[in-house]
């Protein structure tokens, strides 16, 4: 039943790096008041690695779910450097 809802509804997927993970966690604790494990900010890193495949204006809805973060899990995403609003990585 789940796949065949994905199906149905899933435009596309993509894969994203570890430390973008992190960084997309970073960005939605900081700017968003969010805390969200990094598999959870997933949506936030792909749309930032993959920005140019999505039309500009366009509307994407991502979901951001979990929040299970052990203390070094949590201590790597505050060390990590967030996206910046233009999403390009901040120095």
């Amino acid at each position: 039943l789940a796949l065949a809802g994905v199906l149905r509804f899933v435009d596309r997927t993509y894969a994203v790096p570890d430390d973008d993970l992190f960084s997309a966690a970073s960005t939605l604790a900081l700017y968003g008041h969010l805390l969200a494990e990094p598999g959870a900010a997933a949506p936030i890193a792909a749309l930032a690695r993959h920005r140019d495949d999505f039309t500009p204006g366009a509307t994407a809805v991502l979901a951001i779910t979990g929040a299970n973060l052990d203390r070094p899990t949590l201590d790597r995403l505050l060390a990590a450097k967030p996206f910046s609003p233009t999403r390009t990585p901040l120095p």
